[in-house]
């Protein structure tokens, strides 16, 4: 999860929502401005050879097999 002002609303004052979904392999959330980098890249002419390729930009977590359900009924990796 990348923090916005938009997703204020999600998480108590706490925000637990947010740092329940923690960590990442990288160990920490991401920033929007690492999403718009790689944006940047791809509307850059450094990406005129990428074509249809997905770029997770999520801190190694499709990487490490994504998230799942414990058998608690949390969410973890």
């Amino acid at each position: 999860m990348i923090p916005t002002p938009g997703d204020a609303g999600l998480a108590d004052d706490s925000g637990a929502l947010i740092d329940g979904l923690q960590p990442t392999p990288l160990g920490r959330k991401g920033t929007a401005e690492e999403c718009a980098a790689v944006i940047c890249f791809l509307a850059s002419d450094m990406s005129s050879f990428v074509t249809g390729s997905s770029i997770p930009v999520d801190g190694g977590t499709v990487a490490a097999g994504s998230w799942k359900v414990r058998d608690d009924g949390s969410w973890g990796m």
